[in-house]
């Protein structure tokens, strides 16, 4: 979730404590847990698409020997060859990094961004036992790790790191009430970026729309704060203490600017809603007529299907959540491959049997739609579009057959 910089430094040893330190201090790796604070760090979110939704990072503070690092999950190049591709295709390698706490936070202030500490209220053990995990994790065969945004990501890496080294059981106040599908949860931190939203819900299907798990929910980066902030460990003898012992803001973000751009105020439902006003223009029009605008119908199958082999390529993408995508029905992969026999046919005045495979395709869209999935925003419309112009061609078609 937050791209790698080349002035991060990637071979810090902050654990010389446990090797050559001992000597001089006199003290062991478990006395000297005393001098060591573990926190969670959670971010706010920023302006770019891979920011959205916020950052998690692990702060290890050790006053005795004047240590302070961050422990990032999310280090990547969004610059390394074919990234945008390899990531929609869930083929995107992340990397585990550590860098100046100071540096960490001068980052997140040059983006306007805020951190939230969670001091984790941890015994001797449990932070030597992080400790070890964190430096086993930066060795260099296991530091890279394949990503994936809902189900491994920097925030659940982070969570696992802590839970999974504490003596006790992690107890969360869970509301049963609650019930989040992983577009909703996404939903709730796009929605005011309209046009990304469109872009993620385009591509996400139908397994965007199940039911998470409490655990699931987790891959949110506030959500895992929220969840801390009410967690309760309960220890092996019976006794509970919080999770976390103190919670502070330590960067306030600035206040974002407002953006009026043009695609901000032209939000994908007033585009589609224009779109289908122009196609019932041209029907009306072209019924009137008692010819077809094959040039229209050209037009609209060509962007469509483009639209529809994007959506073709992603079954073969390792995220179970875009592998079944009903959206495909109308933003149809058959519609660039027959725009030219059907145009073709339309101007010599004739029908071609598509028309009546789309209008099927449209009418299971709907339907599918009420029950199965939540589509992308304007999606309802351009279905709508779509059907319009199987409607239009079948009437005209029709009358010219009867009147032949």
């Amino acid at each position: 979730m937050r791209h790698f910089k080349q002035t991060i430094t990637l071979f810090m040893l902050f654990f010389s404590f446990a090797t050559n330190t001992l000597a001089m201090k006199e003290l062991t790796p478990l006395e000297q847990m005393d001098s060591v604070d573990i926190s969670l760090l959670t971010c706010s979110p920023g302006n770019e698409i891979w920011s959205l939704y916020g950052h998690t990072a692990i702060r290890f503070e050790d006053r005795l020997h004047h240590v302070d690092y961050s422990i990032n999950y999310g280090m990547f190049d969004f610059r390394q060859k074919n990234f945008v591709i390899r990531f929609v295709f869930g083929l995107t390698d992340y990397q585990m990094g550590i860098e100046d706490y100071d540096r960490f936070l001068a980052d997140y202030g040059n983006d306007g961004r805020g951190v939230v500490q969670q001091k984790l209220n941890l015994s001797r053990q449990e932070k030597l036992d992080i400790a070890k995990a964190i430096q086993d994790n930066y060795d260099p065969a296991v530091r890279t790790y394949r990503y994936n945004y809902f189900y491994d990501n920097c925030t659940t890496r982070a969570r696992d790191i802590i839970v999974r080294h504490l003596s006790g059981k992690v107890k969360y106040k869970i509301d049963p009430s609650v019930e989040s599908s992983y577009r909703q949860m996404i939903h709730q931190w796009n929605h005011e970026h309209r046009w990304m939203a469109f872009g993620c819900d385009l591509l996400l299907g139908v397994g965007a729309d199940r039911k998470t798990t409490f655990a699931q929910q987790q891959f949110i980066p506030n959500t895992l704060r929220k969840d801390f902030d009410r967690a309760i460990v309960v220890e092996p003898n019976g006794r509970s203490h919080r999770l976390v012992a103190q919670t502070e803001q330590t960067l306030k973000p600035s206040p974002e600017p407002d953006d009026n751009g043009f695609w901000t105020a032209v939000s994908p439902t007033v585009l589609f809603t224009l779109l289908f006003a122009l196609t019932l223009c041209l029907s009306v029009l072209e019924y009137r007529r008692k010819k077809t605008l094959w040039a229209y119908d050209t037009i609209l199958l060509t962007l469509t299907g483009l639209a529809g082999l994007v959506l073709f390529a992603m079954i073969f993408s390792q995220h179970p959540t875009v592998r079944i995508n009903l959206q495909i029905l109308i933003l149809n992969p058959l519609s660039i491959i027959l725009v030219y026999p059907v145009c073709r046919k339309a101007y010599k005045g004739k029908a071609h049997f598509y028309w009546n495979m789309l209008f099927a395709f449209a009418i299971i869209f709907l339907i599918c739609g009420l029950f199965l999935q939540n589509y992308a925003e304007g999606m309802w419309i351009l279905a709508c579009c779509l059907l319009a112009r199987c409607i239009t061609n079948r009437l005209i078609y029709s009358t010219q057959k009867n009147r032949n």
